[in-house]
């Protein structure tokens, strides 16, 4: 492979957006059908190849000391798995693929990178957190009924437990309880999570009443979560509750939201 033309932004059959992702070192990392192209700063391309059917997420880790940079992606398939990757050696540190139907539409890690959490494309849009060195699931839940644009951690949480979903008409959010000890090679899952559903209120709908479509998700410094929406708002939420809505910030759906390291949101439409 020598290089790859073109990107594709959203993925046709359920809307979910293929957002790139930038790396510390000025790279960006972008999904194109099964191929990650990985794209320097010097117009340079390299390619992970791990997956064998269209990529439909990516999200980014830390820096392991002795992996190098890691991110995680997801596909549709069969048997979709989640693959934790090094975008140092474009090698495959760690495949998770127990429990997913259909596919992969969203992924992201917790702060200190010790967990993955992943969104499947099956009925009930299932929530997993794994353990993604043991590659064990520490908790299952049953996420939505419509389509799951974006699921994170929330990085200024007093703890790693917390996780917040942008989807259709839905802002949810997850608490972990974890179990005391995970063990590897085997398909049990002893943790859980606690689901809670905002509620839009009158403040927080479409200026036609209806609920939003969250298309983004994104995080303060003060820990407010901050979603694009498909009507072009933008919302902050303070826990479940909404804080503030910035309408028309586009005239289009809001499908990336960036924070500047002084808070500053960075916002594209499409």
């Amino acid at each position: 492979l020598e290089h790859v033309y073109g990107y594709r932004a959203v993925y046709p059959t359920n809307g979910v957006a293929n957002k790139p992702v930038a790396l510390p070192d000025g790279t960006v990392a972008y999904a194109a059908a099964a191929v990650v192209v990985l794209l320097s700063q010097k117009n340079k391309q390299r390619f992970f190849c791990g997956h064998d059917d269209d990529v439909l997420c990516l999200a980014k880790g830390p820096v392991d000391g002795k992996l190098g940079q890691l991110l995680a992606s997801g596909q549709v398939g069969r048997k979709p798995p989640v693959l934790v990757w090094s975008a140092d050696t474009l090698q495959t540190v760690s495949r998770l693929e127990e429990g997913i139907d259909r596919g992969v539409e969203a992924v992201g890690f917790s702060p200190s990178g010790h967990r993955v959490v992943s969104v499947g494309l099956d009925n009930n849009h299932t929530v997993t957190v794994w353990d993604w060195r043991k590659r064990y699931r520490v908790a299952v839940t049953k996420g939505h009924m419509e389509s799951v644009h974006a699921i994170a951690y929330n990085p200024y949480a007093s703890d790693e437990l917390t996780i917040s979903m942008a989807a259709a008409k839905a802002y949810k959010v997850f608490t972990v309880t974890e179990p005391p000890e995970t063990v590897a090679g085997t398909d049990k899952v002893d943790g859980s999570m606690a689901k809670r559903t905002a509620a839009f209120g009158k403040l927080g709908t479409t200026t036609a009443g209806d609920p939003q479509v969250l298309l983004a998700l994104e995080f303060l410094s003060d820990g407010r979560a901050v979603t694009g929406c498909a009507s072009g708002d933008v919302i902050l939420w303070q826990g479940l509750n909404v804080d503030r809505v910035i309408r028309g910030v586009h005239s289009s759906p809001v499908r990336c939201v960036a924070r500047l390291g002084d808070d500053r949101l960075v916002t594209g439409d499409g």
